[in-house]
């Protein structure tokens, strides 16, 4: 006969004593190890399948990026697409592509600029700032 390895209930009235939160914590325990033989918890068991928070992270498909503080986040690499930008002198949403062009329009047909753009945008290529000015279409 298998033997029972299952906390025995304390005798105490149900409340917040050591005796019951110390049963419940045991409890988790026994039946964590009863599902899974002593494994870490697989996603599907409601776990991670790590006994790590590195490992959890891992697992969860977090990146480096989920341990960065909101005010103080550096990314070194990806894309970004359509991300809100927001400052004392810039807000709303800007998209970039990785293309260039040297003309305005189709080869051979571009207009001409208007003489005053709309605006600038402040870029830092390689420790360099660069002014680009910024028309309507």
């Amino acid at each position: 006969m298998a033997t029972n390895s299952l906390p025995p209930i304390p005798r105490e009235q149900i409340g917040e004593v050591y005796s019951w939160r110390d049963w419940f914590n045991k409890l988790g325990t026994y039946i964590q190890t009863a599902q899974t033989g002593g494994n870490a918890w697989t996603i599907i068991q409601g776990g991670t399948g790590a006994t790590t928070a590195d490992g959890a992270r891992s697992n969860l498909g977090i990146g480096s990026i989920g341990t960065q503080n909101y005010n103080n986040v550096a990314i070194t690499g990806g894309s970004l697409d359509s991300v809100n930008i927001t400052s004392s002198a810039v807000s709303g949403t800007v998209s970039l592509t990785n293309t260039t062009s040297t003309t305005v329009g189709a080869a051979g047909t571009a207009s001409a600029l208007p003489s005053l753009p709309v605006g600038y945008v402040v870029i830092n290529i390689g420790g360099t700032n660069y002014k680009l000015p910024y028309y309507n279409i």
